[in-house]
């Protein structure tokens, strides 16, 4: 009887390990396709920025134009700046 319920308690105990394993990875895998996912539409908006200042440098906007593109740029050195910071943590 008694070696019955260790074995019952292994099998439920390895269940619990492998369903742990598994959330964790898929844990993993959001957080990894998270960043991607943000990493491409920082990189749209960046790009967008810096074509859209071009656009009103060429039509004759020269303010405005140099004003989009050195915004996308302070954006991006930003964002550089603090994902730097955070891989020094």
């Amino acid at each position: 009887m008694a070696e019955r319920q260790q074995k019952n308690r292994q099998k439920i105990e390895m269940q619990e390990s492998q369903t742990f394993q598994r959330n964790q990875e898929k844990l993993v895998n959001g957080a990894i396709v998270s960043k991607i996912l943000g990493q491409i539409i920082g990189g749209i908006a960046v790009l967008s920025a810096i074509i859209g200042g071009i656009y009103l440098l060429s039509i004759g906007k020269s303010l405005e134009g140099y004003t989009s593109m050195i915004g996308a740029i302070g954006m991006l050195a930003v964002s550089l700046g603090l994902r730097n910071k955070d891989k020094r943590q």
